[in-house]
C-alpha cells in the first residue's frame, strides 16, 4: 500500500517575545509615519487610521503616508541602516503588513 506524506504549512516562531514600543504621551507637534509593504489592504488600513488621527488632532500632528517597498526585507534585518534611518525621521511610526 502506498503512503502519502502530509506536510504542515504553518510556520514556527523565530525567537522570543518582542516588547511593544513605548507609546507617545501626546501627539502635539509630532510627526507620524505610516508605512506599508504594498500588500493588499495594508494601505487602505493606514489611510483610514491616518484620517482618524487627522480628524482628532487636526492642528496638533503632522501625518505622513509613505509607501515603502520591500518593508518585509527590512523587517527581517532590523540592523539595516536604511530602515533605521527612514523610521527615525518620525516621532511615531505605524507599520501595516497586511494581506
Amino acid at each position: 500500500m502506498a503512503s502519502i506524506e502530509v506536510l504542515d504549512p504553518t510556520s514556527r516562531t523565530r525567537g522570543g517575545e518582542i516588547p511593544l514600543a513605548p507609546r507617545l504621551s501626546d501627539l502635539h507637534e509630532k510627526a507620524l509615519g505610516f508605512f506599508d509593504n504594498g500588500k493588499w489592504n495594508a494601505r487602505l488600513l493606514l489611510d483610514n487610521i491616518a484620517q482618524i488621527v487627522r480628524e482628532q488632532h487636526v492642528s496638533d500632528v503632522e501625518t505622513t503616508l509613505c509607501e515603502y517597498d520591500n518593508l518585509d526585507h527590512y523587517a527581517e534585518n532590523a540592523e539595516d541602516t536604511a530602515y533605521i534611518e527612514q523610521l527615525s525621521r518620525y516621532d511615531g511610526v505605524v507599520i501595516a503588513l497586511g494581506d
